[in-house]
């Protein structure tokens, strides 16, 4: 026999029209409008904290522009004195060899230098010596000896502006040899280690990536690896425009004495500050091999 269908219970679902639905469904939003704005909140603010920490986490992966402080003065100068095997003590009259104390009384009489220190050959020597061992990159070359280090001497300068009068008055002293200036380096105490990447020219370019300069992607594969170095305490990026700013606050008076001061040959550095020396060399191994890495000191 025929039974006519029930209608369908509370627990079930209805996919037709109930005119019922939407006014009870604006009596619940009502009833509850507090708790679904607390929810909405949370929502967004979920989405920004979520979006911050990834803003955050990519900042942290950049390296520092180099610090905003004054560069040190530059006060110091080398004399270089006349000594065996210095070619340049040559004279018609014969090689001249320095008389150091009488050199030493001449400097000290300079009224513009307050300071004065004695290096000796057998020092500059055993310094040549370690550098590979400090900085495997620097030198390999142990063909030079002793005889080809002269005694010198490290002064300080009154004013940085001195230099020229001072440098004029050394050299007119029997036995020196050569006068220059001697950099007070910026970046003393705000970095342990130097990563130098490929510039132009021949000089600057590296045969691991064909003389090219280094590419952008090198530099991010660069500071990867030097992120992922434990001991790391800060990486700093130094370009050329504030390598160039250094050297020509290194050489004031624009002495000839090095490559020109152009800013398309200066080179871009990263500068890592370690906490330990064990850290330090462990920069250096990690990246010393790495294509765009002219050198690391």
């Amino acid at each position: 026999m025929y039974q006519p269908e029930e209608p369908p219970g509370p627990e079930e679902l209805s996919f037709g029209e109930d005119p019922d639905r939407e006014p009870r469904f604006r009596a619940w939003a009502s009833a509850h409008r507090v708790l679904l704005a607390v929810g909405a909140v949370a929502v967004v603010l979920l989405g920004v904290v979520a979006g911050g920490g990834w803003y955050l986490y990519d900042r942290s992966r950049e390296p520092l522009p180099p610090p905003d402080v004054a560069v040190p003065e530059q006060l110091r100068f080398a004399v270089g004195v006349c000594g065996e095997g210095i070619s340049r003590c040559q004279t018609d009259q014969g090689r001249v060899i320095a008389d150091q104390p009488r050199v030493e009384a001449a400097l000290r009489a300079i009224p513009e230098v307050v300071s004065l220190e004695f290096v000796s050959s057998a020092a500059s020597y055993n310094r040549w010596r370690g550098l590979p061992d400090r900085y495997p990159d620097v030198t390999s070359d142990f063909t030079l000896t002793q005889a080809n280090f002269p005694d010198s001497f490290i002064g300080t300068l009154r004013h940085q502006s001195d230099y020229l009068a001072v440098a004029a008055k050394v050299r007119r002293i029997r036995g020196v040899r050569v006068v220059t200036r001697v950099t007070t380096d910026f970046w003393d105490g705000r970095a342990d280690v130097t990563v130098t990447l490929c510039g132009y020219g021949p000089a600057r370019a590296c045969k691991s990536i064909g003389g090219r300069p280094v590419t952008d992607a090198q530099k991010r594969a660069i500071l990867d690896r030097l992120l992922a170095v434990d001991g790391v305490e800060k990486i700093y990026f130094e370009d050329r425009a504030h390598a160039l700013k250094l050297e020509r606050l290194y050489r004031p008076e624009g002495i000839n004495d090095g490559p020109p001061l152009l800013l398309e040959l200066m080179l871009e550095s990263y500068r890592v500050r370690t906490g330990t020396p064990k850290a330090a060399e462990a920069v250096r191994k990690a990246v010393r091999d790495m294509p765009g890495v002219q050198s690391v000191r």
